[in-house]
């Protein structure tokens, strides 16, 4: 991920693209990252 616990903008960036293209799920997205479904804001990553 990044330094620490926050994801670097490259991570995201990834986790947003496999949200939009993947078809899955966020839970199962997070689960393959290794992160909280929670954590994954799509809405305010793509807006950003």
């Amino acid at each position: 991920m990044g330094n620490g616990n926050r994801p670097t903008p490259e991570f995201r960036r990834e986790a947003v693209r496999l949200a939009l293209t993947s078809g899955r799920t966020r839970r199962e997205i997070a689960e393959d990252l290794g992160i909280l479904a929670d954590p994954l804001p799509i809405e305010s990553t793509v807006m950003s």
